[in-house]
């Protein structure tokens, strides 16, 4: 998206995405990035100076011996000094963003709807883009504008023009927003401790830990404190039932009595439905069907439950409201895609039986909706285009927990087989799998190249090429599976 050069009105509404851009027109202009020179008056070492310090000072929102106490952690381990005040709890990122986009000079942009090219992202090294909370979204000649959480910084300014020899014009964006950018187009986690380099999220070390584990910084989870993580964690297995959309539901009662084909059509119906399936194999797996802890795939689930059993089933399950079951379609879907591409790579890697496979990666997603059936309303708030990996790390900063974990529970509670509850909790760290590690290695190499649009994702994340390797498999096998499955 564009802003024109001779724009003069205040608002700027983008042709494609609609979006009503705060231009700063007939303020001040943004001030020139410094240029590094030495100052009579404010020499750069004068640290008491700095214009955002003054600012969050003079509005109150810090006090001087807490930006004395971020500024000895800063001289230690570097970092941005608000940022440092945010994660010392000094200050509320809400509260930056307030105060900053009050300032004249810098116009203000919400990055919710923004997807970036390929080019784009190249821009910056993705280092520099994560120090700087700078993420650069368009450019027009010799124009480059980036979105920043402090257009303030005429370090990152100055750093920036003299990387990719481009003017800078720099736009306010929220905090919030940068990190949703980093983990949807850089495939970085959370901005890592005191601002330091971040950890690339490919789906072998998604936040760089174990699901289930804490968060790389070692501080509790964004907006959640330990004892509610934990509640949720006992709600999460306490959960008896996941909700179904009413399509799903009709489509099996419609399939009864149809025919020697009616269960494979019901199993596809229930493929494209991680709570349907969950449900299903959690029944089959009950001691009423004498094989409890056995039935590690949805043919042999739905062999066990009859068509009647499964549309039982089916019309029983709580339904779930219309506004959740579009917000979770792009999760199902590429937990569909995710089970079938498994599936054919299970047949040429031989970890497991391509039926198990399918059902491990149709269930990855099934703790995104346990987690949705709990917290439905702050559910909502995430992005629903985020899928495997930056899902599940998106979930762990509003929740505390991410579906690896959430999903790892509850099947765990519904005594679904451990070849699929410990595959579904440790794919984002294979090795703590234990004895399904290979499983959960084919299930992270499976959920990292399925694009949320169900192609293959290019350049694979060398973690994920090591565990392709590890699996026996090539990169062109993948891709073909990907590009052969359904």
């Amino acid at each position: 998206m564009r802003i024109p050069p001779a724009t003069t009105a205040r608002y700027f509404r983008c042709v494609k995405c609609g979006v009503l851009i705060d231009t700063g027109a007939h303020e001040e202009p943004v001030p020139e990035p410094h240029t590094g020179e030495p100052q009579e008056t404010k020499p750069p070492e004068t640290k008491g100076t700095d214009p955002l310090v003054q600012l969050l000072t003079a509005a109150g929102l810090v006090s001087r011996e807490h930006v004395a106490e971020a500024r000895e952690i800063l001289e230690k381990s570097g970092g941005k000094l608000f940022d440092i005040l945010i994660r010392q709890g000094h200050l509320k990122k809400e509260a930056l963003h307030s105060l900053l986009s009050r300032q004249p000079g810098a116009a203000g942009i919400s990055l919710a709807h923004f997807t970036l090219g390929r080019e784009m992202v190249s821009v910056l090294p993705q280092e520099m883009v994560v120090r700087n909370f700078a993420i650069p979204i368009d450019r027009l000649g010799k124009l480059l504008t980036v979105a920043m959480v402090c257009p303030l910084d005429m370090e990152a300014i100055s750093e920036i023009q003299e990387t990719t020899g481009l003017r800078v014009k720099p736009m306010l964006c929220s905090h919030d927003d940068f990190q949703a950018m980093l983990q949807k187009h850089y495939r970085v986690a959370e901005t890592g401790d005191m601002g330091g380099p971040a950890a690339p999220t490919g789906a072998a070390k998604a936040a760089g830990e174990a699901a289930g584990g804490p968060p790389p910084s070692g501080r509790p989870p964004l907006h959640r404190d330990p004892i509610l993580v934990e509640e949720l964690r006992q709600r999460v297995r306490e959960t008896q039932r996941l909700e179904v959309g009413a399509k799903t539901a009709a489509q099996i009662t419609a399939l009864v009595g149809t025919g020697g084909d009616s269960l494979r059509l019901m199993a596809d119906v229930a493929a494209a439905s991680p709570p349907l399936a969950a449900t299903l194999l959690a029944t089959a797996n009950s001691a009423a069907y004498g094989m409890p802890g056995m039935v590690d795939s949805l043919p042999m689930a739905m062999a066990l439950l009859g068509e009647h059993g499964v549309n039982l089933i089916a019309s029983n399950m709580r339904q779930c409201d219309s506004a959740m079951e579009r917000h979770l379609a792009l999760a199902a879907r590429h937990a569909r895609k995710v089970g079938n591409v498994a599936s054919a790579l299970a047949g040429r890697c031989g970890v497991c039986a391509p039926g198990t496979a399918q059902a491990a990666g149709l269930l990855y997603a099934a703790g995104s909706f346990a987690l949705a059936v709990n917290e439905p309303e702050e559910y909502r708030k995430l992005d629903r285009h985020l899928v495997g990996a930056g899902r599940n790390v998106a979930e762990k900063q509003v929740f505390g927990l991410g579906h690896a974990e959430a999903g790892g529970l509850l099947l765990a509670r519904w005594g679904i087989p451990a070849p699929l509850h410990e595959s579904v909790r440790h794919y984002a760290n294979p090795d703590k799998a234990g004895d399904f590690g290979d499983i959960a290695r084919l299930l992270a190499v499976t959920i990292a190249c399925v694009n949320v649009e169900g192609a293959y994702e290019e350049e694979p994340e060398p973690e994920i090429l090591a565990l392709m390797d590890r699996l026996g498999l090539t990169e062109e096998t993948v891709r073909g599976a990907v590009s052969a499955s359904g």
